[in-house]
């Protein structure tokens, strides 16, 4: 094995060297640890305010298994791992919901039937001669009579719906979210120095 690998390792003999830090598997290795410390934290019950539980509207095994996936391996960037997981709950708390509901969102459009994707926009066009108790020019209150209305419907060809849906479909909504937690890992296949400690006589 090359020195290279080692030059911060001491007298560590593996092929990366040495870390202060354990990794997210090793804090979290089953998502039922997770959600237990997840839901024992105050973000949980701050996303859900009008049930006053811990019942939260993301879901939640999906953001585990992906950071699990994502950073599994990866060593926290924090001595603190309490620190670690406050941050990453408030990182869920602040991103989360909005995340969830870009979810829910793509999965809406994904659904749409061609036919709705041909329906168009409607513009009614309403016409109303004074009825003799308007209201004066100086508000901005409308006339309540109609004497003739126009209606004009839109309906788009097949290939402009289809292409109104790809401008509007997103597949990196997830990639955006799990991109939030990178800073709480260390990003570098490196070990750390060594702590060096200082003795009083």
């Amino acid at each position: 094995m090359s020195d290279s690998y080692m030059i911060y390792g001491g007298n560590d003999t593996s092929y990366y060297g040495g870390f202060r830090t354990r990794t997210f598997a090793d804090i979290f290795p089953k998502y039922e640890e997770f959600e237990t410390e997840w839901l024992n934290s105050p973000y949980a019950a701050a996303i859900a305010p009008s049930t006053g539980s811990a019942e939260t509207p993301l879901p939640l095994d999906i953001v585990y298994y992906s950071l699990y996936a994502r950073y599994g391996n990866s060593h926290i960037s924090y001595s603190d791992e309490n620190q670690f997981a406050m941050y990453m709950f408030m990182t869920i708390f602040q991103y989360g919901p909005t995340w969830a509901k870009e979810l829910e969102i793509q999965k809406t459009l994904r659904g749409l039937s061609p036919t709705d994707l041909k329906k168009g926009g409607k513009a009614v066009y309403n016409h109303a001669y004074n009825p003799g108790t308007a209201p004066s020019t100086s508000t901005l209150e409308e006339l309540l009579a109609i004497n003739d209305q126009n209606t004009t419907n839109y309906e788009k060809t097949t290939m402009e719906g289809y292409a109104t849906l790809l401008a509007l479909l997103e597949n990196d909504v997830s990639e955006t979210f799990f991109d939030k937690f990178k800073k709480l890992f260390i990003r570098v296949a490196a070990p750390d120095y060594p702590l060096l400690y200082a003795e009083e006589n």
